[in-house]
Protein backbone atom coordinates (compact mmCIF):
# COMPACT_ATOMS: atom_id res chain seq x y z
CA UNK A 1 0.00 0.00 0.00
CA UNK A 2 2.89 2.37 0.82
CA UNK A 3 4.51 1.71 -2.55
CA UNK A 4 1.22 2.22 -4.39
CA UNK A 5 0.71 5.48 -2.51
CA UNK A 6 4.11 6.70 -3.68
CA UNK A 7 3.48 5.57 -7.26
CA UNK A 8 0.24 7.58 -7.40
CA UNK A 9 2.21 10.80 -6.98
CA UNK A 10 4.72 10.16 -9.77
CA UNK A 11 2.91 11.26 -12.95
CA UNK A 12 -0.08 10.31 -15.04
CA UNK A 13 -2.37 7.55 -13.75
CA UNK A 14 -4.75 5.43 -15.80
CA UNK A 15 -7.32 3.44 -13.83
CA UNK A 16 -8.67 0.57 -15.91
CA UNK A 17 -12.01 -0.65 -14.61
CA UNK A 18 -13.10 -4.18 -15.48
CA UNK A 19 -16.74 -4.42 -16.51
CA UNK A 20 -16.90 -7.50 -14.28
CA UNK A 21 -16.89 -5.35 -11.10
CA UNK A 22 -19.96 -4.27 -9.14
CA UNK A 23 -21.38 -0.74 -9.21
CA UNK A 24 -20.26 -0.29 -5.61
CA UNK A 25 -16.67 -1.24 -6.46
CA UNK A 26 -16.52 1.07 -9.47
CA UNK A 27 -17.96 3.97 -7.48
CA UNK A 28 -15.47 3.41 -4.64
CA UNK A 29 -12.53 3.26 -7.08
CA UNK A 30 -13.55 6.48 -8.77
CA UNK A 31 -14.11 8.36 -5.50
CA UNK A 32 -10.90 7.14 -3.82
CA UNK A 33 -8.57 7.75 -6.75
CA UNK A 34 -10.06 11.15 -7.55
CA UNK A 35 -9.34 12.16 -3.95
CA UNK A 36 -5.80 10.76 -4.01
CA UNK A 37 -4.48 12.16 -7.29
CA UNK A 38 -5.53 14.86 -9.73
CA UNK A 39 -3.80 13.19 -12.68
CA UNK A 40 -6.06 10.13 -12.91
CA UNK A 41 -8.21 9.20 -15.89
CA UNK A 42 -10.61 6.27 -16.06
CA UNK A 43 -11.41 3.76 -18.79
CA UNK A 44 -13.19 0.43 -18.82
CA UNK A 45 -12.32 -2.92 -20.37
CA UNK A 46 -14.14 -6.22 -20.66
CA UNK A 47 -14.72 -8.34 -23.73
CA UNK A 48 -12.54 -7.75 -26.79
CA UNK A 49 -14.62 -6.17 -29.56
CA UNK A 50 -17.38 -4.97 -27.19
CA UNK A 51 -16.49 -1.48 -26.05
CA UNK A 52 -19.96 -0.43 -24.96
CA UNK A 53 -23.58 -1.47 -24.86
CA UNK A 54 -24.08 -0.24 -28.44
CA UNK A 55 -21.61 -2.90 -29.59
CA UNK A 56 -23.17 -5.67 -27.53
CA UNK A 57 -26.01 -7.88 -28.67
CA UNK A 58 -27.18 -11.46 -28.82
CA UNK A 59 -24.40 -13.92 -29.62
CA UNK A 60 -26.90 -16.75 -30.13
CA UNK A 61 -30.59 -17.52 -29.67
CA UNK A 62 -30.32 -18.63 -26.02
CA UNK A 63 -29.93 -15.16 -24.47
CA UNK A 64 -26.12 -15.24 -24.49
CA UNK A 65 -24.63 -11.85 -25.23
CA UNK A 66 -21.37 -10.94 -26.93
CA UNK A 67 -20.14 -9.26 -23.73
CA UNK A 68 -18.80 -11.89 -21.34
CA UNK A 69 -18.76 -9.57 -18.32
CA UNK A 70 -21.61 -8.92 -15.92
CA UNK A 71 -21.69 -5.13 -15.63
CA UNK A 72 -20.90 -3.50 -18.98
CA UNK A 73 -24.15 -1.55 -18.82
CA UNK A 74 -23.55 -0.42 -15.22
CA UNK A 75 -19.99 0.82 -15.80
CA UNK A 76 -21.17 2.71 -18.88
CA UNK A 77 -24.01 4.29 -16.86
CA UNK A 78 -21.43 5.57 -14.37
CA UNK A 79 -19.82 7.53 -17.21
CA UNK A 80 -16.70 5.43 -17.71
CA UNK A 81 -15.98 4.94 -21.39
CA UNK A 82 -14.24 1.94 -22.90
CA UNK A 83 -10.48 1.97 -23.37
CA UNK A 84 -9.57 2.58 -26.99
CA UNK A 85 -6.13 1.44 -28.01
CA UNK A 86 -3.31 0.48 -25.69
CA UNK A 87 -3.28 1.32 -21.97
CA UNK A 88 -0.53 3.89 -21.56
CA UNK A 89 0.42 6.13 -18.61
CA UNK A 90 3.19 6.47 -16.06
CA UNK A 91 1.13 4.22 -13.78
CA UNK A 92 -1.69 1.88 -14.82
CA UNK A 93 -4.01 0.44 -12.17
CA UNK A 94 -6.01 -2.54 -13.41
CA UNK A 95 -9.11 -3.32 -11.33
CA UNK A 96 -10.61 -6.66 -12.31
CA UNK A 97 -13.14 -9.17 -11.02
CA UNK A 98 -11.62 -12.09 -12.94
CA UNK A 99 -13.46 -12.31 -16.27
CA UNK A 100 -12.63 -9.08 -18.06
CA UNK A 101 -10.11 -9.68 -20.85
CA UNK A 102 -6.94 -7.75 -20.13
CA UNK A 103 -5.89 -5.08 -22.64
CA UNK A 104 -2.31 -4.48 -23.76
CA UNK A 105 -0.13 -2.25 -21.58
CA UNK A 106 2.60 0.24 -22.38
CA UNK A 107 3.52 1.67 -19.03
CA UNK A 108 6.39 2.05 -16.64
CA UNK A 109 4.44 0.28 -13.93
CA UNK A 110 1.19 -1.73 -13.91
CA UNK A 111 -0.59 -2.74 -10.72
CA UNK A 112 -3.26 -5.43 -10.73
CA UNK A 113 -5.98 -5.15 -8.09
CA UNK A 114 -8.59 -7.89 -7.89
CA UNK A 115 -8.70 -11.38 -9.41
CA UNK A 116 -5.93 -12.48 -11.77
CA UNK A 117 -5.02 -15.98 -12.91
CA UNK A 118 -1.35 -16.91 -13.09
CA UNK A 119 -1.38 -16.50 -16.88
CA UNK A 120 -2.75 -12.95 -16.49
CA UNK A 121 0.00 -11.75 -14.18
CA UNK A 122 2.82 -11.34 -16.69
CA UNK A 123 3.58 -7.68 -17.17
CA UNK A 124 2.08 -6.71 -13.82
CA UNK A 125 4.41 -5.14 -11.26
CA UNK A 126 2.31 -6.16 -8.27
CA UNK A 127 -1.01 -7.93 -7.79
CA UNK A 128 -3.14 -7.13 -4.76
CA UNK A 129 -5.56 -10.07 -4.63
CA UNK A 130 -9.26 -9.29 -4.42
CA UNK A 131 -12.53 -11.11 -4.01
CA UNK A 132 -14.14 -13.33 -6.62
CA UNK A 133 -17.73 -12.72 -7.74
CA UNK A 134 -19.06 -15.40 -5.38
CA UNK A 135 -17.25 -13.83 -2.39
CA UNK A 136 -18.88 -10.39 -2.43
CA UNK A 137 -22.15 -8.47 -2.29
CA UNK A 138 -22.99 -5.82 -4.86
CA UNK A 139 -25.06 -4.63 -7.78
CA UNK A 140 -24.70 -5.17 -11.51
CA UNK A 141 -26.79 -3.84 -14.39
CA UNK A 142 -27.57 -6.55 -16.91
CA UNK A 143 -27.73 -6.16 -20.69
CA UNK A 144 -31.42 -5.13 -20.47
CA UNK A 145 -30.60 -2.33 -18.00
CA UNK A 146 -32.06 -4.11 -14.99
CA UNK A 147 -30.18 -3.70 -11.70
CA UNK A 148 -29.49 -7.04 -10.06
CA UNK A 149 -28.34 -7.42 -6.46
CA UNK A 150 -25.84 -10.18 -5.76
CA UNK A 151 -25.09 -11.73 -2.38
CA UNK A 152 -21.93 -13.41 -1.21
CA UNK A 153 -22.19 -17.20 -1.55
CA UNK A 154 -18.87 -18.22 0.01
CA UNK A 155 -16.37 -16.68 2.41
CA UNK A 156 -13.04 -15.51 0.95
CA UNK A 157 -9.95 -17.62 1.60
CA UNK A 158 -6.70 -16.37 3.01
CA UNK A 159 -5.87 -12.70 3.21
CA UNK A 160 -7.76 -11.49 0.13
CA UNK A 161 -9.42 -8.14 0.66
CA UNK A 162 -12.27 -6.47 -1.13
CA UNK A 163 -11.42 -3.58 -3.42
CA UNK A 164 -13.17 -1.32 -0.92
CA UNK A 165 -10.92 -2.52 1.92
CA UNK A 166 -7.78 -1.99 -0.18
CA UNK A 167 -8.93 1.52 -1.08
CA UNK A 168 -9.64 2.30 2.60
CA UNK A 169 -6.09 1.25 3.50
CA UNK A 170 -4.76 3.50 0.75
CA UNK A 171 -6.88 6.51 1.73
CA UNK A 172 -6.22 6.05 5.44
CA UNK A 173 -2.48 5.94 4.83
CA UNK A 174 -2.80 9.38 3.22
CA UNK A 175 -4.60 10.63 6.34
CA UNK A 176 -1.85 9.24 8.59
CA UNK A 177 0.88 10.82 6.48
CA UNK A 178 -0.87 14.20 6.52
CA UNK A 179 -1.12 14.17 10.31
CA UNK A 180 2.61 13.49 10.83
Amino acid sequence: ISELRQDLSKGSVLALIGTDLTLEEVTAIREALTGLTKSVRFASFGTQGVGGTAEDGPADKILKMKSKTSNLNGVERLGIASLSGVASADLVLVFRGGRAELPRFESKKVWGIGVFLEKDRSGLHVVLPGLAFTEKDGTVVNHQGVEQKIKRAVLPRGDCKSIGELLMLLVNQKSREASL
